[in-house]
């Protein structure tokens, strides 16, 4: 789901970023739109809108006993598998079916289950999904389940390149490259050249937006893990010849522009700002699209998203679920002990994946 980098809008975008209504900000939120100009994309469109006003949270919604942690990763892809290996009730069957209108019902898993992760001294209530790959309609099926879940710690997965480290993304931005998701129709309104905001109302200075992590605790207990899972693997190849480790990942990057952006961006907005509506699905037709807001205060819950090697399937889903639950586990483990979270720098990130200029 990356993207090549187009830096020199970058600049152009934190200046549009700014030009939201200030006025009405604590109240409601606009956000991406939808282009809705031909026919194909615009009968999409009414079909996923639909499908979002109309969804409601299948993950337990019990007042919380025991930590508990948001699961996502995307349909068709090695972030799925890995999801579905977890949470085998989150598995979507069946393989993509392209051409025509796309129900989002087929490409949507959802399931819970209690399991003991690494580092966590106590049985830990897993809600898990495996997303369609469209732009807004993921990131408002994550914030339904949020908001009844109520988790302890938000970790979205999605792919990056064949053979790679680990990417743990520090953070995200204002931004989304015009390009179809998933469905090959839905595209967000605006010129294919440029960047189009993710929040147009959002203020400049939230044009960045940090993600939330015990970072350092996450990073190695990935990197423990891949040591552990190695060796797995067959016909030559062997897990660490597709994963080579863990490493942290800037921000802004144009090549991380794509759907993994928009929830990682969209949702961490939302966690950031219970006060108000975001609305999200409109479309360049004119139609209200969906509010969302959350019923609490979500700004101090950790929230991350990592880009896996998309080589991870079909062999190695297991080991790389291992590394997941491994990464997760000492996210909330850390919580335990009040190793607190802090917000992701730039200045953090492995020198070929810093944001802005120097990426």
């Amino acid at each position: 789901m990356l993207h090549p980098l187009r830096l020199s809008l970058l600049l152009s975008m934190a200046l549009l970023a700014g030009c939201g209504d200030g006025a009405g900000e604590a109240a409601s939120a606009s956000a991406l739109v939808i282009d809705t100009g031909s026919e194909d994309a615009r009968r999409q469109h009414d079909v996923n809108l639909a499908f979002a006003r109309n969804y409601q949270a299948r993950c337990p919604t019990t007042p919380a006993s025991r930590p508990r942690l948001l699961l996502t990763g995307f349909v068709f892809n090695a972030t799925g598998s890995m999801v579905g290996e977890v949470v085998p009730e989150a598995k979507v069957s069946g393989g993509f079916r392209g051409g025509g209108v796309v129900a989002p019902a087929t490409q949507l898993g959802v399931g819970s289950r209690l399991l003991r992760l690494p580092g966590v001294d106590a049985d830990v209530e897993v809600c898990a999904l495996t997303l369609p790959v469209a732009w807004d309609l993921a990131a408002v099926l994550v914030l339904r389940e949020l908001d009844a879940f109520a988790p302890n710690f938000v970790m979205m997965n999605g792919i990056g390149g064949a053979r790679e480290k680990v990417w743990l993304e520090l953070g995200a931005m204002n931004a989304a490259l015009v390009s179809e998701d998933g469905t090959n129709t839905i595209r967000p309104a605006g010129d294919p050249s440029k960047y189009v905001p993710l929040v147009p109302s959002a203020s400049a200075d939230e044009y960045l937006r940090p993600n939330l992590l015990s970072w350092a605790a996450v990073q190695n207990a990935g990197r423990d893990a891949i040591a552990k899972a190695s060796r797995r693997g067959g016909f030559g190849v062997s897990f660490d010849d597709v994963v080579f480790g863990v490493t942290l990942a800037g921000f802004p990057r144009g090549g991380n522009s794509f759907v993994c952006n928009n929830i990682t961006y969209t949702v961490g907005y939302v966690m950031d700002h219970p006060e108000k509506a975001t609305r999200l699905l409109e479309s360049s037709r004119g139609d209200a699209g969906v509010d969302v807001r959350l019923s609490r205060d979500y700004s101090a819950v950790p929230r991350v998203f990592v880009h896996w090697p998309f080589e991870i399937a079909p062999s190695f889903v297991g080991a790389g679920s291992d590394v997941l639950k491994a990464m997760a586990g000492a996210q909330l483990g850390a919580l335990a002990r009040g190793d607190q979270p802090t917000r992701g720098e730039n200045a953090a990130a492995d020198p070929t994946l810093r944001g802005g200029s120097s990426y």
